[in-house]
């Protein structure tokens, strides 16, 4: 199935890209300062990610209350509202980013450049898998939610299968980019 990047000039892929990089790089840094603020030592020490990975309501529930205990609970939510930019900057710099390197391999092995043109794909299902987790962890967010409720394990799958894809993207990208380096000298 083709990609709708494989259509850009390379040109405009180019500036694209820096753009998204640059927009997702900005999300990045604004999403690590709010984030730093919910390390909570021996009870939330990885933030949002604690909360991404709790896999069960119990757990969520006490890394929520350790928020609200702190003061951070609005930070939190703030998070994770921006989160939403952050998921479409992402993931489509990271999807334009496998379609740009398949280019510059034209002669390279036509299965290298269709995985490729699959993880280009992929970064977007990350992208849906990230608002589905999202979703599921609002309800810890913003109200009650039962101790037998799945939401946190909804989210904690969708976290490892987001995670997944967009590691699977990156490495991708990276042995693209080595390569092509190499293949140049």
């Amino acid at each position: 199935m083709r990609h709708p990047f494989q259509g850009f000039p390379t040109g405009t892929s180019s500036v694209l890209l820096a753009v998204l990089a640059g927009a997702t790089l900005f999300l990045m840094w604004k999403l690590n300062k709010i984030d730093k603020l919910l390390n909570i030592p021996n009870v939330v020490p990885n933030g949002i990610i604690s909360l991404e990975f709790a896999g069960s309501s119990a757990k969520a529930k006490a890394i929520v209350d350790a928020w609200c205990k702190g003061n951070v609970l609005d930070q939190a939510q703030k998070l994770q509202s921006l989160d939403f930019l952050y998921i479409g900057a992402y993931s489509t710099t990271l999807s334009l980013s496998c379609i740009w390197v398949t280019k510059s391999l034209t002669n390279f092995d036509g299965e290298w450049i269709g995985a490729g043109v699959v993880l280009g794909w992929g970064q977007w299902v990350a992208a849906l898998l990230d608002v589905i987790e999202n979703l599921t962890l609002f309800p810890f967010l913003y109200g009650e939610v039962k101790d037998s409720s799945p939401l946190a394990r909804v989210a904690a799958v969708c976290a490892v299968f987001k995670f997944s894809l967009i590691f699977t993207g990156l490495l991708y990208l990276l042995t693209s980019i080595v390569i092509k380096l190499i293949l140049i000298i």
